[in-house]
């Protein structure tokens, strides 16, 4: 549970950003993040395909990305229930559905667009490809 402790700290920072209602991806810029990802959350998306290490450097550097990703990581290594992980595995793809349901919004801003990919990737490889 040691090992975990700062990744709820991370889900702690986005559960409290959504539950007021701040714009959670109002800032995806490469940035000096306060805080570094975990060892364990950045081995576990080296195994992600399609994902340069180059790619998974800059985009943990954002504190929301990171924390999305820590999240989308510590309910994978904590929930062990198979209907709970099924049932976030549904949302998740209505997640991934939405994002890409307008994707021409962005389709010009390479940020977004980028940042969007990127969390499908993980979603889809930690989720839905089971």
């Amino acid at each position: 549970m040691k090992k975990l402790y700062y990744c709820l700290l991370a889900c702690k920072e986005i559960r409290n950003a959504s539950a007021h209602s701040n714009c959670i991806l109002n800032d995806l810029h490469v940035s000096n993040s306060m805080h570094n990802p975990s060892y364990d959350v950045m081995r576990a998306l080296n195994e992600v395909p399609n994902v340069s290490s180059n790619t998974r450097k800059k985009k943990m550097t954002n504190d929301r990305i990171r924390e999305i990703i820590t999240l989308l990581y510590t309910h994978k290594e904590l929930v062990d229930s198979e209907g709970v992980h099924k049932k976030t595995s549904e949302k998740l793809k209505e997640v991934v559905n939405r994002i890409n349901k307008n994707r021409y919004y962005y389709k010009n801003n390479s940020l977004i667009d980028t940042s969007f990919g990127f969390i499908e990737k993980v979603i889809d490889f930690w989720f839905l490809e089971e």
